[in-house]
């Protein structure tokens, strides 16, 4: 009797290890340039292209919404712009002061933070504007938990603030910090990770509120965003006009550069159509028009 079983087993396992490689989906980023007024896209080679090219005004909150629109704050015109895939721009809300961090919850409603009259503000999702919560002058961006706890940034005390459901703030974390401008709250390690601009670093920050600097050597870093199927972080450098790629062990590498200056901004979709596998040094493409879900 030949050995078939052993004869399979080994073929199994060696497609086991060939499949040990690394799997990925390509990424599109979004990216909002605040003084070229401009909103960018690049590609997962790190290629620069505009897509929207006017009609916004000093964009800085930029996020993905429920409904596959993205949302920008415009800071001198105090609006929200609801922003289609194919470029077109609508008006959502209005009367926001001088908006700058963005958030939405699982219910659909926004949260803009107020930079000039230190209030965060509350749009459902008709667009009706309210005042959610006033304490903090010097708001910068803004982060949620799954709980729907709000964090926010103050760069006239240098702290983080965070603020409840109900809307009530108070003090997370403050040691060491100089003008916390941008976060990201990762559900994954339950920690929210700061652009911490005048250090020229981004620190994390533990449920406790217990600051760790993570990664340090930066040049004047603003907007972040996750890459929710690798975990990899990519970070605006504001004063180099650059992306850089963080992966989670803190590996800092230049993704992307003439991005356009400052940035308030930035979303990073994993592309649903094109995985890429490498193997041992060769590429391969597998199941294109295969959708990723999560």
């Amino acid at each position: 009797m030949k050995p078939f079983g052993m004869r399979y087993c080994l073929g199994a396992a060696l497609l086991l290890t060939l499949f040990q490689g690394s799997l990925r989906a390509d990424i599109l980023i979004y990216e909002g340039a605040r003084i070229a007024n401009v909103i960018n896209t690049i590609s997962s080679a790190g290629a620069v292209t505009p897509f929207i090219t006017s009609g916004i005004n000093n964009p800085q909150g930029l996020i993905m919404g429920q409904d596959g629109n993205l949302y920008e704050d415009d800071r001198n015109t105090g609006s929200l712009l609801e922003i289609t895939t194919g470029g077109s721009i609508s008006t959502f809300a209005t009367g926001l002061g001088s908006p700058v961090g963005l958030v939405q919850d699982s219910s659909g409603n926004f949260y803009v933070s107020d930079n000039s009259i230190g209030r965060i503000d509350k749009i459902t999702p008709g667009g009706v504007v309210s005042d959610f919560s006033d304490f903090a002058a010097g708001m910068q961006g803004m982060a949620i938990d799954p709980s729907g706890n709000l964090y926010v940034g103050d760069n006239s005390s240098n702290e983080v603030w965070k603020v409840t459901p109900g809307g009530v703030a108070s003090v997370f974390a403050s040691a060491g910090l100089s003008t916390p401008s941008f976060m990201v709250y990762d559900p994954n390690d339950q920690n929210l990770y700061v652009s911490d601009f005048n250090n020229n670093r981004i620190v994390k920050i533990n449920s406790s509120g217990v600051i760790t600097s993570w990664v340090t050597g930066l040049n004047g870093p603003q907007a972040l965003g996750f890459d929710p199927s690798t975990g990899d972080l990519y970070e605006v450098d504001r004063n180099s006009s650059s992306i850089n790629m963080i992966t989670p062990g803190g590996v800092v590498t230049l993704f992307a550069s003439g991005t356009g200056g400052p940035s308030g901004g930035i979303i990073v979709l994993p592309e649903p159509s094109t995985w890429v596998m490498t193997i041992t040094g060769f590429v391969m493409l597998l199941g294109v028009a295969a959708r990723r879900r999560y």
